[in-house]
């Protein structure tokens, strides 16, 4: 699954459990909406490179695509 197809299943799935009813929705939207706030999260952690270590940093992004719901696959689970 993409990351876009990630986002819009969140999105679609929050909107049902909100309001019972899918009104008309522009995916690509939603998607880019989502998207745009993760990558500005992302850029972000990035700017701190000089006071945080790489694994710092990869630990931080794995914890914004999982705020955003898009499945890393395990990838940097130490739990």
């Amino acid at each position: 699954m993409t990351i876009k197809e990630e986002l819009i299943r969140r999105s679609v799935a929050e909107s049902v459990a909100q309001n019972l009813q899918i009104t008309e929705y522009d995916i690509n939207t939603v998607a880019d909406t989502a998207a745009i706030k993760a990558l500005d999260e992302i850029k972000s952690v990035i700017s701190r490179h000089e006071e945080l270590s790489d694994f710092y940093i990869v630990d931080e992004i794995v914890e914004i695509f999982i705020k955003y719901g898009i499945d890393t696959n395990g990838c940097h689970d130490f739990g």
